[in-house]
C-alpha cells in the first residue's frame, strides 16, 4: 500500500483537483488508452459479430426467443468474460501506471489476470445483492402502494 501513496489521486481532493488530476492523467495517457480501448472494443464487436444475434430480432413468440437464448448462453458468457478481462486490464494500467513506470499496457495484460478472478467475484457478489436490493424495494413499494 506504501507506493500508492505516490498516486496521483491519492492525496486528499475538492471537486476542482480531482477533476484537474484527472484531466492530467488523462490527457498524458490519452494515445495509449485510446488505442487500447479501440483495439479491445473492436475485438468485442468481432468477437460479438461471430454470433448470430440478428436472428433473436426476427422471433415474436417469447417462448421461442427463451428457447433461442437458452442455446446462446455460452456466447454471451465468453462475451461477458471477455469484456470484463478488458476491463480489468484497463483498470490495472490506470491504477498502477501513475506510481510504476515500468507498467505499459502490454505489461497491464498478463500481470491484470492475477485480479481477474476476484474482479468476478465482486462483480457477481454486487450483482446478487443489488438483485436483492430491489426485489426488497419493490417489496416495500407493493407495501405502500397496495396497503390502501
Amino acid at each position: 500500500m506504501d507506493q500508492f501513496s505516490s498516486h496521483p489521486l491519492y492525496r486528499k481532493h475538492n471537486i476542482d483537483s480531482v477533476m484537474s488530476t484527472l484531466w492530467a492523467f488523462y490527457t498524458s495517457r490519452f494515445v495509449v488508452l485510446f488505442i487500447a480501448s479501440f483495439i479491445m472494443s473492436l475485438g468485442m464487436q468481432l468477437l460479438t459479430l461471430s454470433f448470430d444475434f440478428k436472428g433473436l430480432m426476427t422471433i415474436t413468440d417469447p417462448l421461442e426467443m427463451i428457447e433461442k437464448l437458452r442455446g446462446m448462453i455460452w456466447p454471451i458468457a465468453a462475451i461477458s468474460l471477455v469484456g470484463i478481462l478488458c476491463t480489468t486490464i484497463l483498470h490495472y494500467y490506470i491504477i498502477y501506471s501513475p506510481v510504476d513506470d515500468s507498467v505499459t499496457i502490454f505489461t497491464s495484460i498478463y500481470k491484470s489476470l492475477r485480479y481477474f478472478i476476484p474482479y468476478l467475484i465482486i462483480l457477481i457478489l454486487l450483482a446478487f445483492m443489488g438483485t436483492f436490493v430491489m426485489a426488497l424495494g419493490c417489496w416495500c413499494l407493493s407495501l405502500v402502494f397496495f396497503s390502501q
